[in-house]
């Protein structure tokens, strides 16, 4: 038992301690101390039995009482307290009543969609996301793991600070596996990738692709949402690993591949007449254009150290007079590194910061073949020496 949560040596100390603080926070005299002592079943000098109507008392009653009276900064401390006396019991038993008390307690908070933003509340928030989490990295099941995730992310909503969703962002893919991924968890993926959005685009587009990709089975709505989003993103300039997942490939609409695909593998001056004519809903040109440009830009200053504006101009199908602009945004986006000089019209690549291999799927699909070729010779190499080894520890 994690050492955060254990507030006290026995169930017993806890409950008088518990109760001690109840009553003094109600301002009450020993009312919760005598209804606690009703649940006592046999009392010995060596310890004190409870009736399992305690724990019942505990997560129902007690929680209303706690919300209205205890100051805010007691307040993470004394829930760590309930947790450490409802995990007194059975693992079943405990996960139905831990979640029947952070629901009793969140819900007699009267929080609302959102938190004025002052101190008090600000701190009633963070610490029930802080015992939440406590609770999380026990060992439970996965059931109650993902109710507690979502706990945490309303909660997050309510309080609006969204970088407190960054140990959850980080951890995103392990949470799936470790979980029995569901439509919930696919649902609060999608919801806190929303939320993120507002911190960090690309970290926000990664729990997308978790979202529509790796929960079984695939979400063809939510990769084609995914594809568009990405597209959409000014930040997101390489989008190669979607083109390189077949599970996005052989789900989304395949006039939205191909346009991923001529995205990466297209100078402007081709790729911008198609996007032109593109039907695609809900695609913002403007930005996948400029994006396509800054890749353009990218390939030919892989290739060589001086860019005249004039090879600029044809290559992004854009007027010498709009060059500088594209370099400016280029480098503002810390995709490339250089100097333009007016004078001379050029531009001295210093360095490259983004590179974007062009790789076909079929390109990828061969790759794949190969490492799963060289993994079966490496698990044979692997059971020959296991096999030699075993022999020498007999000799």
């Amino acid at each position: 038992m994690p050492a955060h949560l254990v507030a006290e040596d026995t169930l017993h100390d806890a409950v008088g301690e518990y109760a001690a603080l109840l009553d003094h926070f109600s301002g009450s005299s020993n009312l919760f101390a005598d209804k606690f002592s009703t649940f006592i079943t046999e009392e010995t000098e060596e310890d004190v039995e409870y009736s399992p109507e305690v724990f019942t008392y505990v997560s129902g009653e007690t929680a209303e009482t706690l919300a209205q009276t205890i100051p805010d900064k007691d307040l993470e401390s004394v829930v760590n307290l309930v947790v450490f006396i409802l995990l007194q019991q059975e693992s079943s038993k405990f996960e139905t009543s831990v979640q029947e008390w952070f629901t009793n307690l969140i819900t007699a908070q009267q929080f609302g969609d959102k938190v004025e933003k002052n101190k008090k509340k600000t701190l009633k928030v963070l610490s029930l996301i802080s015992n939440l989490s406590a609770v999380y990295n026990l060992d439970v099941s996965a059931t109650l793991k993902q109710w507690l995730l979502t706990q945490i992310v309303h909660l997050v909503r309510i309080l609006d600070d969204v970088k407190i969703l960054k140990p959850f962002v980080t951890n995103a893919e392990n949470i799936i596996d470790s979980n029995s991924a569901s439509e919930e968890t696919r649902s609060l993926l999608v919801e806190a990738a929303q939320l993120y959005s507002t911190v960090d685009a690309q970290e926000s587009l990664k729990l997308l692709q978790l979202a529509a990709t790796k929960i079984s089975p695939a979400s063809p709505e939510l990769i084609e949402k995914l594809i568009i989003k990405s597209l959409n993103t000014s930040t997101a300039l390489d989008l190669t690993h979607l083109t390189s997942d077949s599970t996005i490939t052989s789900s989304a609409p395949s006039a939205l591949v191909t346009l991923l695909e001529q995205y990466h593998s297209l100078p402007t001056s081709e790729f911008a007449p198609l996007l032109a004519s593109t039907s695609i809903s809900n695609l913002d040109t403007t930005t996948v254009l400029s994006k396509n440009k800054t890749l353009t830009l990218l390939t030919l200053a892989q290739s060589t150290p001086v860019l005249t504006y004039s090879e600029i101009s044809k290559a992004l199908d854009i007027p010498e007079t709009q060059v500088e602009l594209v370099l400016i945004d280029a480098i503002k986006r810390g995709a490339i590194e250089g100097k333009i000089n007016q004078i001379k019209s050029e531009f001295h690549v210093f360095g490259v910061k983004l590179i974007v291999k062009k790789i076909e799927l079929q390109d990828w699909k061969d790759i794949k073949e190969k490492l799963l070729v060289q993994k079966k010779a490496l698990g044979e190499i692997r059971s020959l020496v296991e096999n030699v080894q075993k022999k020498n520890k007999k000799n």
